[in-house]
């Protein structure tokens, strides 16, 4: 991605597949974040971006490095079953006012439904996450991962003589 197609992005604001943090402050936050991103359409997220604002902060070289670290190890350790992300850094703005973000492509997932540490189930509703309550849609989850056919369901209190 470059710096013109992010700042595009950015200027649209929050939706259900962008995601802007300024930094990771929580490790469980971010863990159902990603989690949600996985059981729904997949998402970016842009970390050195405000939240609430879209203004640009940037991370250092540090930063980036840590931060990278960070997720890598949440997405590992903190989500059952483990996703797999893609991160790059994008600078945007010229020698003078140079800002680097971070971009995390999260893909949805195939393995649904994922959970995060605490084993809660979350999906994205419109721009926040919720946590899935109702066992028809996490059934529904289980189908669209292709862990559950509906065919292959037993139905119980059932022989072969009500067929």
């Amino acid at each position: 991605m470059n710096a013109i197609e992010l700042l595009d992005i950015i200027n649209t604001g929050e939706t259900s597949k962008v995601q802007f943090k300024e930094t990771i402050s929580s490790i469980d936050g971010f863990a159902a974040e990603l989690t949600a991103m996985s059981n729904s359409l997949g998402c970016i997220i842009i970390v050195g971006v405000k939240d609430k604002t879209g203004d640009i902060v940037g991370l250092s070289y540090d930063q980036l490095q840590k931060t990278g670290q960070l997720i890598s190890n949440i997405a590992t350790n903190n989500i059952i079953p483990l996703i797999y992300i893609e991160t790059e850094v994008v600078t945007i703005g010229d020698n003078s006012n140079r800002n680097n973000v971070l971009v995390i492509h999260v893909k949805e997932g195939t393995n649904k439904p994922y959970k995060d540490k605490n084993l809660i189930v979350w999906i994205k509703q419109g721009s926040d996450k919720r946590r899935v309550s109702d066992n028809n849609e996490l059934l529904r989850l289980f189908q669209r991962g292709g862990n559950l056919y509906a065919d292959e369901m037993e139905v119980g209190n059932t022989t072969h003589t009500d067929i």
